[in-house]
């Protein structure tokens, strides 16, 4: 990935979530690693999350991850 250039990655993808209860996702865990570390590796990049620009969809998940730096 080059300076300046846009990275898509859909976070509303059907068949996204998690479940409760017996029904659960058992890699929800390791889903959740792998966001926190892609944030974490933007973060060292000098790239930060803009939460405040963030679309949440109607279920309350997020559906962009929009960056500034």
């Amino acid at each position: 990935v080059q300076a300046g250039e846009v990275v898509e990655v859909s976070l509303d993808g059907d068949g996204v979530e998690f479940g409760l209860g017996e029904h659960a996702c058992p890699g929800q865990a390791i889903a959740v690693l792998i966001v926190d570390a892609m944030i974490g590796a933007l973060e060292v990049l000098g790239c930060n999350v803009d939460i405040d620009a963030m679309t949440i969809g109607a279920d309350g998940r997020a559906t962009t991850l929009p960056l500034n730096s």
